[in-house]
C-alpha cells in the first residue's frame, strides 16, 4: 500500500499538523506540495477536523473554497492598502462572486457609511458591490445604540468619530447630540459645560482625526452625568493600523482607551473580534459556523472574530500580522489557513 494510506484511515494529530505546515510553507518542493496538500485536503478545512473527502488527490488547491458557503472579507489589508488595491484582490472578488458563494465585507473602519465602503470597493476593484453586502463597525454600533434606547427615534448619542459614523447613527434613527465646545477648554469651560449637557443614551467612540482634549472631556462628562444608563460604545478595538510606509497610525482603540481612562468606565466594543456579526449572518442565511470562512490580515481582530463564532479563518500576509506571529501562537489560537494574499485563497 502507499505510505500514506494508513494515515488516511487513522491520521494521528501530529501527521495532520505537519501536513498543514508543509502545505502552507513557502518554498516547498513539488513532491512535498502534492503529498502534503492532498493529505491536508483529505480532512476538510483544518488540521483539527478529520472528515475524509472522496478524492483527496483531485483539485487539492481548490478544495479550500469548496468547503464554504459564506465568505467574510476584511477590507483594509485584504482588498487594499492605503489608496491602492492589493494586486490580485479584484480578480479574487470577481471569482468569488461568479462562484455563487455568499460574500460579505466586514470592516472595523467606522469613518465611512456602508454605502461609501461599497462605493470604494466597487471603484478600487472594478466590480459592483451593493451596500447590503457591507457591515461596518459603525453600522453595528448604531444598531446597538438604537436597541438600547428603545428603538428608532428614541435614542440619542454623543459621538467621537467621523461623519460616516454620525450618518450611520442617523440612519438607525439615533439623534446625534453636538454641543458647542468652547476653546480653549480650561477648567472654567469644563464646569460650565457640566451644568448644560443634556442626557444621552450613549457615548460612541470611533476613529476621529479631529480628536481633542475638549471632545475627551465632553465624553467623560456625558458618561459621568448619565451613570450606568449611559453606555460607552466603542466601534472597534484596533489601536493602530500600519500605513504603506510601515508606520503605525493611531486608530479607534487608542481613543476608546483614552475615554475609558477619563471616565473610569469600560467600553462595550461592538466591532471585530466580537462574534455577534457572524451570529447574525448565520441566522440570516441559515448556515452553520463551519460553513463560513473569515479572511483578514489581523490576528487580534479578524482571526479572533471568526474563531470566536466557530468559523474557519484565513490570515493573509498583506496587512498587519505576520506568519511568524501566527506560528508563535498556541496551536489552538492559530488561523486555520495562512496565505500570502487574497488571490491565493481563491485560486
Amino acid at each position: 500500500r502507499p505510505w500514506w494510506s494508513s494515515r488516511l484511515l487513522a491520521p494521528p494529530l501530529v501527521t495532520l499538523q505537519r501536513a498543514w505546515v508543509l502545505r502552507d510553507r513557502a518554498g516547498r518542493c513539488g513532491a512535498c506540495t502534492s503529498a502534503a496538500g492532498a493529505l491536508a485536503s483529505a480532512f476538510a478545512v483544518g488540521p483539527h477536523l478529520w472528515r475524509t473527502r472522496s478524492h483527496p488527490w483531485r483539485g487539492a488547491r481548490r478544495a479550500l473554497m469548496d468547503c464554504f458557503k459564506l465568505v467574510l472579507l476584511d477590507c483594509d489589508g485584504v482588498l487594499w492598502r492605503g489608496a491602492e488595491a492589493i494586486p490580485g484582490s479584484a480578480d479574487a472578488v470577481r471569482r468569488l462572486q461568479r462562484s455563487g458563494k455568499r460574500l460579505a465585507f466586514v470592516t472595523n473602519a467606522s469613518a465611512r457609511t456602508r454605502a461609501a465602503v461599497a462605493k470604494r470597493i466597487s471603484s478600487l476593484l472594478g466590480t459592483p458591490v451593493p451596500a447590503s453586502d457591507v457591515v461596518t463597525s459603525g453600522s453595528v454600533a448604531a444598531a446597538a445604540v438604537a436597541a438600547h434606547g428603545g428603538g428608532a427615534g428614541a435614542a440619542n448619542a454623543f459621538v467621537i468619530g467621523a461623519e460616516g459614523l454620525r450618518e450611520e447613527l442617523r440612519l438607525a434613527g439615533v439623534f446625534v447630540v453636538e454641543p458647542s465646545l468652547p476653546m480653549p477648554f480650561d477648567e472654567v469651560a469644563f464646569r460650565s459645560l457640566a451644568s448644560t449637557l443634556p442626557p444621552v443614551t450613549a457615548v460612541v467612540v470611533g476613529h476621529d482625526e479631529a480628536f481633542s482634549y475638549a471632545t475627551l472631556a465632553a465624553a467623560s462628562l456625558f458618561l459621568q452625568r448619565g451613570g450606568e444608563e449611559c453606555l460607552l460604545i466603542g466601534t472597534n478595538p484596533d489601536v493602530a493600523n500600519r500605513d504603506t510606509a510601515g508606520y503605525l497610525v493611531p486608530e479607534a482603540g487608542s481613543l476608546i482607551a483614552a475615554v475609558e481612562a477619563a471616565s473610569s468606565r469600560n467600553a462595550i466594543v461592538v466591532g471585530k473580534p466580537s462574534p455577534e456579526v457572524i451570529r447574525q449572518l448565520l441566522e440570516r442565511h441559515g448556515l452553520k459556523a463551519e460553513e463560513v470562512l473569515v479572511v483578514g490580515d489581523r490576528l487580534d481582530t479578524d482571526v479572533r472574530f471568526g474563531a470566536g463564532a466557530g468559523a474557519r479563518t484565513c490570515l493573509v500576509l498583506t496587512g498587519v500580522s505576520t506568519r511568524e506571529e501566527a506560528e508563535a501562537l498556541p496551536f489552538s489560537d492559530r488561523p486555520t489557513y495562512i496565505r500570502d494574499r487574497l488571490q491565493d485563497v481563491v485560486l
